[in-house]
């Protein structure tokens, strides 16, 4: 699957806005996946995941009182450390498994770390939040 793919797929209902379209994923984001398909070689399939990830964040920010007049990037790249602790209750509450908690969090921070380091911004959310602990 190419990144055009990724970026309109719908993959879960939760990613979905009200009117059940994808939640369109903002300009930073793209360029994004664009960098895991082309300069790092990612399969589609992770591709996809990353998108489904990031694509549900964008969403979780916007219902939970988002700021969106400045646009979709400045929502995700001004997100704080609360904004990510609130998504972490989100998927405890909706019982994502801690696994699954813990791989969605890796894709925000190679989301930020890309960021930062294209300086796209230096916003930095993830500082400070830790990965769910898994029970093997």
């Amino acid at each position: 699957m190419t990144t055009e793919n990724a970026l309109t797929v719908q993959t879960a209902p939760r990613a979905a806005g009200a009117s059940g379209e994808p939640t369109p994923l903002p300009p930073c984001v793209r360029s994004f996946l664009l960098y895991l398909e082309f300069e790092r070689m990612y399969s589609g399939q992770t591709i996809t995941a990353y998108a489904a990830d990031l694509r549900q964040l964008v969403q979780f920010l916007k219902i939970t009182g988002g700021d969106t007049t400045e646009g979709a990037d400045a929502l995700i790249l001004n997100a704080d450390p609360g904004n990510i602790r609130g998504y972490q209750r989100f998927l405890s509450v909706f019982n994502y498994s801690p696994a699954t908690a813990a791989r969605k969090l890796a894709t925000l921070r190679s989301f930020w770390k890309f960021c930062n380091r294209r300086n796209i911004t230096h916003n930095n959310p993830l500082i400070g939040v830790e990965t769910p602990k898994q029970t093997h």
